[in-house]
């Protein structure tokens, strides 16, 4: 269960190894002078007469891995004066996820709603993504004093043809004031008095594209493998995807706007999926609805899993903790989530027992040295490799969460009573992955790597060591035979040819010796500063040890996320462009497309 992954987490590394090196800086619009850059709300916040609040939520369901985290709103009387400036908001907090929050006074009056904006810096890099909404978007108030919420704004990347469509789609909230009360708790205002968009003809057309958007997810956040041999694809709008073991799709979903990033289904056939905001829902066998099983908001669920005593398993993330809960299968309407072990980035772990948290001690420290700073929790995973279970935790101290994945902290533990056992210092692998009839292992890079780039491994069926993957390829020109590092051809010698490359998904497995691997090979220009990137079908004939050029192609040039947990065809997603899939059963030489994405 906890080695069901996805090809994102391949596409972020390359992601980042690309822009690492490529400046993408892009101006777009509203420097920082042409804008008033709003304050977000704060405990230390006094409203002035003739200001307002306003909130809004912003959702990202394309693959674009950094979040969205400024807002651009236009006042009605803009051209009245030069004075007369948009204002922008920014979000309460360094976002993680593909949902941000933004909360602000502004002074009253009547606005439009300009644009989405994500804006990061790194060093001397700026990255930025820009998103206008249209003219039917609507118009709303703010009136001194008052709450007006704006609900949810959906970014949805619709594809045509060679292009892609950015549309904004905006839904109500669930209720007035609700993420206000969530994420901003101190802030006391009159409930009977929340403003909203006007209303206009156009609710029904927005409605409709909402509708079509969340039938069409062009990114999932996690593809599983499950006990009766389906496949599910899970992520944005609460969508569930769902590819049977005979290769039927069908669609599901569950009531949230949030991120899923965690489903697991044991053997009678119960399905559970969580993610954003301690969103959970459970469909057990013999029920059809979906029940909101829901933590508090300020969870993001990680990890789900059923226990062998048939108990639900949930692994939750918070600003500055990790948490596991359990609960029996069987329960009643009313919860009570109540953690059985604790990771606290200052004080480690604590075991519940008997209703208190004790500390669970891995390794002695020195109470002389320098006082532990807060760290906030980026990340958690777990892996089962043979006998061994571990969690890894990534904490960060910085605020540029975006690029700072933290340190990392690893311990081995027992599934059963989850007693951590030790910490973990030499584990081969940080992430485990099905690659076809193999399995794929994943190490991060260290501190002192000089690429920073991850290593690679698959998994040996006979002595089950993990044997390393080579990302380049070595070749000779035509007519000449290669030995050691040089080519050779009558008495002409020349060094080898090496080319990187990097893994746009994981590589597929067939055999224990044949694989293919849809790579690019980055080809820089010091001097002009263009990156060329070239996308190929690469293919295996021993475990991976080494790699050659095919001349096989994809079916569509925006295609390339192999979905390895189907073991007996090659099945291909366009995730990040579309909801299309194609099948091959010949290894790549023909394709079909099975799944289709409805042209909206």
């Amino acid at each position: 269960m906890h080695n069901a992954a996805n090809n994102r987490f391949i596409r972020l590394i390359t992601y980042f190894q690309n822009i690492s090196v490529a400046l993408m800086l892009i101006v777009l619009t509203g420097c920082a002078g042409d804008v008033n850059m709003l304050s977000t709300l704060s405990e230390k916040t006094q409203l002035k007469p003739e200001q307002g609040v306003i909130v809004v939520r912003v959702i990202n369901t394309s693959t674009y891995p950094l979040p969205f985290n400024q807002v651009t709103i236009t006042p009605k009387n803009l051209n009245e004066s030069k004075k007369i400036k948009p204002s922008r908001l920014q979000a309460i907090y360094a976002p993680l996820t593909n949902s941000t929050v933004f909360a602000s006074p502004i002074a009253s009056g009547s606005y439009s709603f300009d644009s989405i904006r994500s804006f990061h810096i790194q060093g001397d890099y700026w990255y930025s993504h820009f998103v206008p909404s249209d003219a039917k978007f609507g118009t709303f108030e703010v009136k001194p004093g008052q709450v007006t919420d704006l609900g949810t704004i959906i970014y949805y990347p619709k594809p045509q043809k060679d292009k892609v469509l950015n549309i904004l789609v905006r839904q109500p909230p669930e209720a007035l004031g609700n993420v206000l009360d969530t994420f901003l708790p101190f802030y006391q205002y009159d409930k009977s008095y929340i403003n909203g968009w006007r209303d206009d003809e156009f609710e029904e057309s927005r409605n409709a594209v909402y509708v079509s958007a969340a039938q069409n997810p062009v990114a999932y956040n996690k593809t599983y493998l499950a006990p009766d041999g389906s496949v599910y694809f899970i992520g944005k709008l609460g969508v569930i995807l769902k590819r049977s073991a005979a290769g039927e799709w069908s669609v599901d979903a569950v009531d949230t706007n949030l991120d899923l990033f965690a489903i697991a289904q044991n053997e009678q056939g119960d399905l559970v999926v969580g993610g954003n905001e301690g969103k959970l829902f459970i469909k057990l066998i013999n029920d059809e609805q979906w029940q909101d099983i829901s933590l508090a908001a300020t969870h993001d669920i990680e990890e789900v899993n059923f226990t062998a005593q048939n108990e639900l398993e949930v692994i939750t993330r918070q600003l500055h903790q990790v948490n596991v809960f359990r609960v029996p299968l069987v329960f009643d309407e009313a919860i009570q989530w109540q953690p059985i072990l604790t990771y606290d980035s200052i004080k480690g772990w604590q075991h519940k027992i008997y209703g208190r948290l004790i500390a669970t001690e891995t390794k002695k420290t020195n109470p002389k040295k320098t006082k532990k700073k807060l760290k906030r929790i980026v990340a958690v995973s777990t892996v089962q490799e043979g006998q061994q279970n571990r969690i890894m935790i990534s904490a960060a101290t910085g605020k540029n969460y975006v690029f700072d994945q933290g340190d990392k902290v690893e311990f081995s533990y027992d599934p059963n009573t989850w007693q951590i056992l030790d910490k973990v210092t030499d584990s081969t692998v940080s992430r485990i992955f099905p690659a076809g009839v193999k399995t794929m292992g994943i190490k991060y890079a260290g501190f002192w790597s000089w690429t920073g780039r991850p290593s690679y491994f698959v998994k040996d069926k006979n002595d089950q060591q993990w044997q390393r993957i080579k990302t380049r390829i070595i070749s000779c020109r035509e007519g000449f035979k290669h030995k050691g590092k040089y080519c050779y051809s009558d008495k002409i010698q020349e060094k080898e040819k090496r080319e990187q490359f990097s893994f746009i998904s994981i590589p597929w497995f067939d055999s224990e010796q044949h694989g293919l691997a849809i790579v690019s090979f980055s080809d820089y220009n010091f001097w002009t500063g263009q990156r060329k990137n070239e996308i190929k079908i690469i293919e295996t004939h021993d475990g991976g040890k080494t790699w050659e050029k095919t001349a096989l192609t994809l079916p569509n040039k925006y295609c390339g996320n192999l979905v390895t947990q189907v073991k007996d065809r090659l099945l291909l997603s366009c995730e990040g462009y579309s909801s299309d899939f194609y099948e091959s059963v010949d290894q790549g030489a023909t394709w079909q497309l099975v799944r289709e994405h409805e042209n909206f």
